[in-house]
């Protein structure tokens, strides 16, 4: 994109009205819109708070964001890619605002690019490209030594969520998502995987009578993580057939505890699906609870999501259907990434009542405080 943005003129104008109601283009005709062009690219990516006419004042907002100054040591291999250089005051030059006051000390920024090449908005003076002037131009990062740099910095694009959750002003995550594959507990992907008749459907999975896919939402959510780390799955017959009237040994504390995998009430027990994710895919798994009436429970909530996706875990959560914030638990979905956009955090999941529109199912998205408000704070957290 910022190459793309060569030769654009998007960025010239910029207008405000005042007092006297007469329009005036803040931004001068290009003269100083450097800033407005960096920040508004970066704001696409909510990288930046927002967009700045004013470089300073951008400078500024940046580092407060978790942009990081570089210290590269007069070497560009040591210049990240797609950091900002800030550029000081050009010598001989004089700014005016938009009420004639002369502007001290108007400093220029831009993208580094590789090599000793940069992306800035500019004039003819030093460009080369064959872009118009007045629109942002490739050029030599240190407009061949006339210009001193007096900053460089940078974006920790490889932050961990856990890292990100610990900063005092967060930025947002782009797309830290898991690429967990999505299966829904409609007939149209079942089939695929085995199930062609409803007494197949009933027997294998659990699905309660009058309720044709209810009670299915475990085994879904199992045969998803076994796809995402073996990248195939079982048949999910063979995986759950007759399962129900199967028990095993569980040992706690020296004392063999008798599981069952499936109560007719209660639908799939935790211990009997990490059992079967076990069985089938050769998963390590255990299961948890967050109390929901604690004071630390949207806190210790972040902490595990951000363990398990820094982690590549799957996080399977009980939540109530369709997320009704007065009522809690009763399915289940796996989370699969979380993102932070300057104003809302969002959860992205898997949730096996996905339907399937046109042979299309997507992965769905809800701000974390409603996803808290319908969970009941069980979990299950899977791994190879």
């Amino acid at each position: 994109m910022i190459q793309s943005s060569i030769g654009s003129s998007l960025w010239k104008h910029l207008y405000i009205t005042k007092q006297d109601w007469n329009s005036t283009d803040i931004l001068q005709d290009w003269n100083i819109s450097c800033g407005y062009f960096v920040s508004s690219l970066l704001k696409q990516f909510n990288l930046s708070p927002a967009s700045y006419a004013n470089t300073k004042s951008l400078y500024q907002a940046l580092l407060d964001y978790g942009w990081k100054e570089v210290h590269r040591g007069g070497k560009t291999e040591n210049i990240p890619l797609g950091s900002l250089i800030i550029w000081g005051e050009k010598q001989g030059t004089e700014k005016k605002d938009i009420y004639g006051n002369t502007i001290s000390g108007h400093i220029h920024i831009g993208f580094y690019i590789g090599g000793d090449q940069a992306v800035s908005n500019m004039s003819d003076g030093f460009r080369d490209d064959n872009q118009p002037p007045k629109t942002p131009a490739l050029h030599h990062y240190t407009y061949n030594d006339t210009r001193t740099i007096t900053s460089i910095i940078t974006f920790n694009f490889t932050m961990t969520l856990a890292e990100q959750f610990s900063q005092k002003s967060p930025t947002m995550l782009v797309n830290k998502q898991l690429e967990i594959p999505l299966i829904s507990q409609f007939q149209e992907d079942l089939e695929k995987l085995g199930l062609r008749t409803e007494e197949e459907l009933t027997w294998a999975l659990g699905a309660s009578e009058g309720l044709k896919y209810g009670r299915m939402c475990g085994p879904i959510c199992i045969a998803m993580a076994g796809k995402y780390f073996k990248q195939d799955h079982e048949d999910i017959l063979s995986v759950f057939y007759e399962t129900k009237d199967k028990n095993y040994i569980k040992t706690i504390n020296n004392q063999d505890i008798d599981y069952h995998y499936w109560n007719a009430k209660a639908g799939w027990y935790y211990d009997g699906l990490i059992k079967k994710a076990e069985e089938a895919y050769g998963l390590q798994g255990h299961s948890g609870y967050i109390n929901p009436q604690e004071e630390s429970f949207m806190a210790n909530t972040k902490d595990l999501l951000a363990q398990c996706i820094d982690n590549q875990k799957i996080l399977i959560c009980s939540v109530y259907p369709e997320f009704f914030t007065d009522k809690r638990g009763g399915h289940l979905v796996i989370v699969r990434g979380y993102n932070w956009n300057g104003i809302q955090e969002e959860l992205f999941f898997n949730d096996p009542l996905t339907p399937i529109i046109d042979g299309i199912k997507k992965p769905r998205a809800i701000s974390l405080s409603q996803f808290l408000q319908s969970r009941n704070g069980q979990y299950i957290v899977l791994n190879k």
